[in-house]
């Protein structure tokens, strides 16, 4: 028998939990951005061995410490569990800090072209000098934590750690790189498996449907033994069964002509009675079945309703003074660390913008 696995994916950019609502599906299905709530309740739901596949850009370092928090618990629980870790292609920035602050019992890989990214963390700050010296003092403590990370995971040098998170610079490594240094346990051959397409179907009636399926599947065999591959209504399959009692019947050599239509009739009668008491009690028993189908599902919903309180916000966003594109546009020329700054600003500011600027840019 097949061990049981489930799978988490971060996918595209690491968003807050504001980005967890039915106008960003379209956004979250196609792994532009991953909201650490949908990331949260992937790993909260996994049964048997967990499997994370990583493919992101990074992003709010505090969604991603929440979920790397998320499967520490999860591993934590699950002591007899595989957790693998999958870089598909890139870990940067707060992705990368999810790899190196893993729980000790993932099994971290990558695939050969795949790149793993460490850098400073960035921020903005309005206001007098004590706000931006504690910003500061805030991203020292979160650049720490990193570093501290890789510092106990890897055999990296910590002068080369410490360069790494200075202002503007970058630490890249391969796959050959991160394993040799210990970051992850392995090189995979081949390309990564595709993401699996979302289903259009609601999953009360994805369940429902599966059940009658099930049901119907030994009828489905059964017909087409006897060569019709049509489903029959119950009104034909009674008639068929009467014109099959009725043929056998007719063979059978009777004692009287009277005596041969009332053992018809009586036979018939009885029949009937017995086929509808067990097409009754059939469909009796399928009522039951998903009644007791739908009230796992009402249990399941209320459960993840109360895991979810919280997390979904219906706020809307306020009305820019001027469009995303413009102020986007202002921001051309600065450098890349006070650009990522005011980018991630203008996104919090601008959220319905935007959404409208990733329509249209289609992230890659």
């Amino acid at each position: 028998m097949a061990k049981i696995k489930s799978i988490a994916n971060i996918y595209g950019i690491i968003v807050d939990n504001f980005y967890d609502d039915d106008y960003f599906n379209d956004y979250i299905d196609k792994g532009i951005v991953t909201p650490a709530s949908r990331f949260i309740f992937q790993v909260a739901a996994a049964t048997g061995d967990l499997e994370v596949h990583v493919n992101s850009f990074g992003g709010d370092v505090f969604a991603a410490n929440s979920m790397i928090i998320a499967l520490r618990a999860w591993a934590a629980s699950h002591p007899d569990a595989n957790l693998d870790i999958i870089v598909e292609s890139i870990a940067l920035s707060a992705a990368a800090n999810f790899i190196a602050m893993a729980p000790k019992s993932a099994k971290v890989h990558a695939y050969g072209p795949s790149l793993i990214m460490f850098h400073s963390c960035s921020t903005i700050t309005f206001g007098g000098p004590g706000a931006h010296k504690d910003a500061a003092n805030l991203m020292d403590k979160i650049n720490g934590n990193v570093k501290a990370a890789l510092k106990a995971r890897t055999s990296l040098d910590q002068t080369d750690i410490d360069t790494w998170f200075q202002d503007d610079r970058q630490g890249w490594l391969s796959s050959d790189e991160a394993k040799k240094c210990k970051l992850i346990d392995d090189v995979l051959d081949g390309d990564p498996m595709p993401a699996p397409e979302k289903p259009s179907e609601k999953l009360e009636d994805k369940a429902i449907a599966a059940f009658y399926s099930g049901q119907q599947g030994l009828l489905a065999i059964h017909i087409k033994q006897q060569g019709d591959m049509t489903m029959p209504t119950a009104e034909e399959e009674n008639n068929r069964n009467n014109e099959e009692e009725n043929n056998e019947e007719t063979q059978q050599a009777a004692a009287s002509e009277g005596e041969e239509e009332n053992n018809e009739e009586t036979h018939e009668e009885e029949n009937n009675e017995e086929t509808q008491q067990n097409a009754q009690q059939r469909i009796s028993q399928l009522e039951a079945e998903v009644a007791n189908l739908k009230a796992q599902l009402a249990d399941r919903d209320a459960k993840i309703g109360k895991l979810t309180a919280g997390f979904h916000s219906k706020a809307q966003a306020p009305a820019a003074t001027t469009s995303f594109d413009e102020e986007l546009a202002a921001m051309k020329g600065l450098p890349p660390a006070e650009w990522d700054a005011k980018f991630i600003a203008l996104k919090k500011k601008d959220p319905e913008g935007f959404a409208q600027f990733m329509k249209r840019k289609s992230i890659h």
